[in-house]
């Protein structure tokens, strides 16, 4: 990159690290789809589908990338800017996912219904909470990560295995 900006003429130079940038982008784009619709595939439809033959979970992953695609354009229609995308996606990530993980690692007593309840109530009330425009000037993440907490520790509590 250093020689292009600095060897190269300056127009052919910016052409190359334009390109350059827009095959960064595309690459890590294309990425995580192929990486979403792997593990959609894996974890998911081989359980529904036990029986599926290989061309079948090719189908399928080319649809979900399509479908995926589809949602992530529309998603990104509704955000001013890449930085807008990125700051939801870390204080979802912050209030659906780090209550769960957090638990399941520190307090014994997590269960897989109590962080999958978190999860969803994590990531649902933070989408909700932005969507409606920080109600009361609160962030996001001061309103979902409690409250994902509290939903971890009460479902968890509540779906203890019985003890023999």
């Amino acid at each position: 990159m250093i020689g292009a900006a600095t060897l190269l003429p300056t127009i052919i130079g910016g052409i190359v690290l334009s390109a350059a940038a827009a095959a960064f982008t595309i690459t890590t784009g294309d990425s995580y789809l192929l990486s979403a619709a792997a593990n959609f595939c894996i974890d998911l439809y081989s359980k529904i589908n036990p029986n599926a033959t290989e061309k079948e979970e090719l189908k399928v992953s080319r649809a979900f990338i399509l479908i995926a695609g589809i949602v992530a354009y529309v998603i990104l229609t509704f955000f001013p800017s890449i930085l807008a995308i990125q700051y939801w996606s870390y204080t979802i990530y912050g209030a659906g996912i780090t209550p769960a993980v957090v638990g399941a690692l520190i307090w014994k007593k997590a269960t897989k219904a109590g962080g999958i309840s978190s999860m969803i109530v994590g990531c649902g009330l933070s989408i909700i909470w932005e969507a409606t425009g920080s109600p009361f000037g609160l962030q996001t993440i001061f309103v979902a990560f409690p409250i994902a907490l509290i939903i971890l520790i009460a479902v968890s509590l509540a779906t203890q295995p019985k003890s023999e």
